[in-house]
């Protein structure tokens, strides 16, 4: 079943909710594997604080799609419009930060020193140590394609965000967001890339993304304890895949 999605600029009223109670990684094993550790962008509040500070980004749009019936909000995308001279990206004001989420980031700010004060004993040491060997492995795999999939000079369109609640999953509103997005690179005549976590695999795919590199993570490898399931169950194997989308003539 579809549902009617509008897709508009996004706000900054719309972060209480994009970045709320709910876990847009609950499903997601590196994920999982990752929160062992003490990596940045896992920490609370990381995501919602970027978005913040990308809505008044000229090279960034941030959209987000709405019941176009009950005006709820669906789910988000991001995208970098990379190369491009900022009077041809199609961005729009989003008027002043209201003071709620000044005194939310502020607020969010403290509790991240506070955490991060803490003293740390040495089992944690070993596993920040683990992930963040995870994460030199992983960035620097992201550099190299980066370097493919838009050397110096290029103009390309990169999807750096992509969530969609999970009440509103297999409804269209992923196709619809990225709707957006690959209609805008088909104008420019812009290829699109991402760098696509597996469960965002198939919705890449129906947008005409195709699978470029690969990056096949042996997360025991790198685990400093066991999975969810427990001590008898292997973390297993997760393909992170680059793909890439020519624009249509």
């Amino acid at each position: 079943m579809t549902t009617s999605t509008t897709i508009r600029p996004m706000a900054y009223t719309d972060m209480p909710i994009l970045h709320g109670d709910w876990d847009k990684f609950a499903d997601d094993r590196h994920t999982h594997l990752k929160r062992l550790g003490n990596v940045i962008y896992l920490q609370p509040g990381f995501f919602r604080n970027e978005d913040v500070k990308q809505l008044q980004n000229r090279k960034l749009i941030g959209l987000t799609a709405v019941d176009s019936t009950t005006d709820e909000i669906m789910g988000s995308c991001s995208l970098w419009f990379v190369g491009f001279q900022p009077e041809e990206v199609p961005w729009t004001e989003p008027g002043p930060e209201p003071e709620s989420e000044i005194r939310w980031c502020e607020e969010n700010a403290k509790i991240l020193a506070e955490l991060n004060a803490q003293p740390v004993d040495e089992a944690r040491k070993e596993a920040n140590a683990m992930i963040d060997s995870l994460d030199a492995m992983e960035d620097k795999d992201m550099k190299y394609w980066q370097s493919v999939l838009m050397p110096p000079g290029s103009k390309c369109i990169v999807v750096s965000g992509f969530s969609v609640l999970p009440q509103y999953r297999h409804k269209g509103v992923g196709g619809a967001l990225l709707k957006w997005g690959t209609d805008q690179a088909d104008r420019f005549g812009v290829h699109m890339w991402v760098h696509s976590s597996e469960a965002a695999v198939k919705a890449y795919s129906n947008a005409g993304f195709n699978v470029v590199g690969e990056l096949d993570v042996d997360m025991d490898k790198y685990a400093p304890g066991p999975p969810p399931e427990g001590v008898d169950v292997p973390w297993g194997h997760y393909i992170i895949r680059y793909m890439k989308r020519l624009p249509k003539e």
